[in-house]
Parts: C-alpha cells; structure tokens; sequence
C-alpha cells in the first residue's frame, strides 16, 4: 500500500503537468470544443505490421460512458507527420491510478511511416477530447513485446465488451512473413494472380483464377500497410480457364473452366508498403499468398487489363460499373496530361494570319502526310491556311522528320509538326493542336482524310459564317470505292451490347445521291470537322476522359447541342476517308473492349440527352 501511495500522486502530478497543445479536429470532430482537452499519458506504444497499424497503451481520464466508445475518430500527432482514423479502444481498471483514471489499449489502423517523435495521441469523444501525452516514461516498444504485453492486459483486466473483442482479434492476426503460406492450410486452396495492376492511387485490379471447394474460403483480402479490401469473387468477372482445368482439373476433381477472375479491389494498396492476398478459411485458417504489382501503367496497363476479356451482352452493365470502368477511368486519370508546349518544327514561314488551323494527328501511318500535303498542294490556297501536324508517336520522330523535309522541299506549302513527348491519345494530341493554333476557324482531320473537292475547306467555313447558330460543320466523306463513309450520325441501342447507346452513320455504304446541301445531324464523325477556333477552346477541345480515339467526337457534338447549336454535314464538299487505317486491327480484343470502355463512358455521362435526341427522329434536311 505505501509503494502505490507513492506511485499514484506522481502520476496525478505528471498528468496535470503536462503541457497543453492546441487541438487538431479530424473528419467527424466538433469545430469548436467547449472545453480543453483532458490531458493523459502514453506509456507504451509501437506499430503492429500484422495489424497494419499503431497500438497504444496508456491512462486518461474517464469517459462518461466506457460502453458507448468502443470505436471514435483519433489523430496520432508526430513531430512531422500525422495519422487520422477509426481508433478501437479497450478500456481496463488500473491499480496505480488515481480515481479518475482509467487504463486505455487504443488501435489505430494507418502506415507506419512516421517523422520525427510521438507527441499525442487525440481521441474524440464527440465535443469531449482526450489528449494522451507522450513523455519520459513513454516507450516504443518491439512488435512481439507490445502485442504481448496488449495481449495479457486484454485477457486478464479489460472490460468484457465490443471494443475488447475487437481489439482482442486485431492483435491476434498472424503476421504476413513474405511467404506463400496457402499450402500449409487445412483445405486445398489453389489460387493464383497472373497479374495484378495499381489503379492510383489506391485501387487494385486483379486477374487470376481459384480452385477450392465450395464453402471452403470465407475471405480473401488485399492488405497493404493499413489498407485491406475485399476480394469478391461472386463480385467479379468470371472467365474461362481452361488451361487451369487442363493443368489441375484431374488431380483436384473440377471441371468447371469459369475458375479465372477479374477483380477490383478498392483502397487496398498503399504506396511503398508490401502487397498481398490473405485469405481465410471458414475454420478461421488464415493463409498469405504474395502479391506482385505490375509496373505497366497508362495505356500499356489498360491494354494489359483488356485483353482476353470476352464480355457477353448482359455482363457489360457490371463488368464496367463494377469493375472495368472504374478501374480504366483511374488508370487512364493518372496517364500524363503535360499540356506544356509540345516540340515545335517548323517547315517554311507560315501564313501570318491564318483563318483556318487544320489539326491533324499522327500516329502509325506517317506516310499519310506525303499523300495529304500532295492533294493540298493541288489547291492554291492551301498555302494561306495553318497546317498543323502533331506526332502522338514519338518513336517514329526521326522518320518523321526526314519525310517532313521531303515533302516541304517538293511541294513547298508551310507546315508545321508538333512533336508530343509521349503517346497521349487522339484527344490530347487534338487538344495539343488547338492550343498551338491561330486561324479564326479550327478543322479537325484525320491523317487519313484526302480532299476530292478543292476548294472544300472555304466552303464549309462559309457555310459557318453565315450561319452562327451551326456549332460544328463536316463534309460528305467516301470510302476508296466511292461509297458513302459519312452523310452524318444518328444514334441506336444495341442490345447485344448492353443496350447502350452507339453511333450509326447515315447512308454509310450506299452509292452516293446528288448533292442536296446542308443537312443537320444528330453528331458528326471527327474525323473531319469545322468549328471556331473560340467555340472549340471555350468547350475544352475533345474530352480526354475517352482511350485512344472514340465517342471523343459525339461527346464533343453532344456538348455543342447543350449549347442550342446545331452539328451539320454538307454533300456539297467531297473527300475520301480510308477509315481506321492507323488504328489496331479488329482480331486485337483489348481495342474492342477500350471501345465498349469508351461507349460506357460516353452512355454515363450522356443517356439522358440520348434519349431525348434519339426520340426525336434523328437527322432532318435543312
């Protein structure tokens, strides 16, 4: 009795003493506190890997109900960084403590990377805040010592109650060593990732397969420093293995190849801590199995992702809200967007004041531009206009290059290339046009857009002079053959692909008719477009949302008809279109899942409008 009289007050002492420090609210925290914190005392602290976060263990002043708190909002405080969350507490009667003092075990899941030395831990109890102080006698301790220690307070002298359960199963997880522990479980588990890509910034897509007998695995998780997410596999895409069945199917007993999987995993990869699969048996087993992350990112991981994907008409609405869409739209959020100016070779002095820009992206076929200048070349005042090539290619620079030189010293018409420091994309690569632009009016073509009708661009400038309610212009575009590519969009659902939304061309295929003018359409193909260069600029360009080159356009259109604008396309002008000859052929399966990628952004963002402008009839005469 006479050594805890003298333990008790210098504990009262050392709490009353404790400097005061101004309190920072986290997410869920009153603005204005009505009283200063209660001040406590850290005496034992340290981070669990196993638990994928920071256990404390110390004193503070009583809680008006220790029921009601098992779990709140905390802020650990170090000397240059912080960690915020959920705290799990448990409490416990202390022998050495005065009164109003009660014994405190708190968990708070976060990283481990911390700078400089603890200095609190605050913990709040709606308006009320408990401040538990680092000092002298606070000590970090060992992951093995501190869970030992945690451990024998929670069996021997914490209240029985949820937040002692909690924490009680917290501290009890088997610590993930870096070995594939699968095969040490009771039940036969096979379950292999092929590969596993990071979604920035914290999302995880896997793709992989499983074999176990049904109702054998209750979980299995992503874990990462403090991040954990779920695994669903009734969540995923289910897809045919049967390589795996041919490999494991006659000494495991299954037959069904619907074993692969592709799932996403949200919030459950922290940047520069260890990845991997936990899973856990409905025994309560738990086995690790290592998971590597892939280091392809951007465009290269989106085509990784899609390949082999073979999605059925009634999969698309879940495969892409669930899983694909939001996975692609993080992948492609984080691709570079560098709008600093892009290289710039110029060839001949250019006109200096242009009235028409004309945007033309390259990638893959660079010999279009000797085929297109050469048809320019053909009209006299073709010189008067800018023409602005930008490479989305870089790896074909040189070869650009020196065709550009030939070119220019043949047909002698000023040009301009614009080299991109990587492939961006047909929006970027546009967009990166119209910033570098001058003329009055923008025309969009592609590389593979040859002119029939000379004079073909004055004309459709013309037609938008005179008529300011027309956002955008096109011209009648034929295939090699002389048949109709383009007379105009409209849209159509197909239900074999979700029921979405996708664009037809009018007349598409069909010998062409005579020329009967202007005709106002539902959306036109950007593969050759005219519009003013301030509409153009004042609507954003082309979305950079879409991968590669599709919807950009319709969006684009969609967006000029919010506006009360009109799309048009005249069969007064003529050119040819050698339609997708730079793009990846159709045998490719991951460009034919970045379409449907496209589509269902473009069905998200715009089903409403496509109602209404598909229930109004679609393209009239004008």
């Amino acid at each position: 009795m006479k050594s805890e009289s003298r333990k008790r007050p210098r504990l009262a002492r050392e709490r009353r003493s404790a400097p005061r420090m101004t309190t920072e609210l986290v997410p869920g925290a009153v603005a204005m506190l009505k009283e200063p914190p209660a001040i406590g005392i850290i005496e034992r602290f340290g981070y669990s890997n196993a638990a994928g976060g920071w256990l404390f263990c110390g004193s503070a002043p009583r809680p008006i109900a220790i029921e009601e708190t098992s779990s709140l909002e905390a802020l650990i405080r170090f000397e240059q960084s912080r960690c915020q969350g959920a705290a799990t507490l448990a409490f416990y009667e202390r022998e050495d403590s005065v009164a109003e003092d009660i014994g405190v075990m708190a968990f708070i899941s976060g990283s481990s990377r911390a700078a400089g030395s603890l200095e609190h831990l605050a913990l709040y109890f709606g308006e009320k805040t408990y401040q538990m102080q680092s000092g002298l006698r606070s000590q970090r301790l060992a992951e093995h010592d501190l869970l030992m220690q945690v451990r024998a307070i929670l069996v021997k002298d914490a209240y029985v109650n949820a937040g002692r359960d909690s924490l009680m199963g917290i501290i009890s997880r088997p610590a993930y060593t870096g070995l594939d522990t699968l095969t040490h479980l009771s039940e036969a588990i096979l379950l292999e990732v092929d590969e596993a890509f990071l979604c920035p910034p914290s999302d995880v897509l896997l793709k992989g397969w499983v074999l176990a007998a049904p109702g054998s695995i209750r979980s299995i998780r992503v874990r990462s420093g403090p991040l954990v997410g779920a695994l669903v596999l009734a969540d995923s895409i289910r897809v045919s293995r049967g390589d795996v069945i041919t490999a494991y199917g006659e000494q495991t007993g299954f037959s069904d190849p619907l074993c692969g999987f592709v799932a996403r995993v949200p919030s459950a990869a922290s940047k520069g801590d260890v990845s991997y699969l936990e899973v856990e048996l409905e025994s309560g087993e738990i086995g690790f199995k290592p998971l590597r992350l892939s280091r392809q990112s951007g465009l290269a991981a989106m085509k990784q992702i899609m390949e082999a994907i073979d999605l059925r008409y009634d999969e698309l609405d879940h495969a892409f809200d669930r899983i694909l869409g939001p996975a692609l739209s993080l992948l492609n959020a984080g691709r570079p967007r560098d709008h600093a100016p892009a290289h710039r070779i110029q060839f001949g002095t250019p006109p200096p004041t242009p009235e028409v820009s004309l945007i033309i992206p390259l990638f893959g076929r660079i010999d279009f531009l000797e085929y297109q200048i050469a048809l320019f070349s053909r009209h006299r005042a073709a010189g008067r206009h800018e023409i602005i090539y930008v490479l989305d290619d870089p790896p074909r620079r040189r070869d650009l290059e020196a065709l550009a030189h030939s070119v220019f010293e043949r047909f002698g018409i000023p040009f301009t290339l614009l080299i991109l420091p990587q492939n961006l994309g047909f929006a970027s690569a546009c967009n990166a046009g119209l910033r570098a632009a001058r003329g009055d009016f923008i025309a969009f073509v592609n590389s593979d857009i040859f002119p029939i009708t000379d004079n073909w661009l004055e004309l459709l400038v013309e037609r938008l002079k005179h008529d300011p309610g027309i956002g955008v212009i096109g011209p009648r575009l034929l295939f090699e053959d002389g048949t109709v590519q383009h007379e105009g969009c409209c849209y159509r659902r197909i239900k074999e692909l979700g029921n979405w939304f996708f664009i037809d061309h009018v007349n598409k295929g069909r010998i062409p008719e005579d020329p009967r003018g202007m005709r106002v359409c539902d959306a036109i193909t950007g593969a050759c477009m005219v519009m003013r260069r301030s509409l153009a600029v004042e609507v954003g360009g082309f979305n950079e949302d879409y991968i590669i080159g599709d919807f950009e356009d319709s969006d684009l259109c969609l967006k000029l008809r919010e506006r009360g604008l009109t799309c048009v396309v005249t069969d007064e002008c003529q050119l040819y279109h050698l339609e997708r000859k730079s793009q990846a052929p159709p045998s490719q399966g991951w460009r034919r899942n970045i379409t449907l990628y496209n589509a269902w952004v473009h069905q998200r963002r715009w089903v409403d409008t496509l109602n209404r402008v598909a229930g109004s009839g679609g393209a009239d005469a004008r």
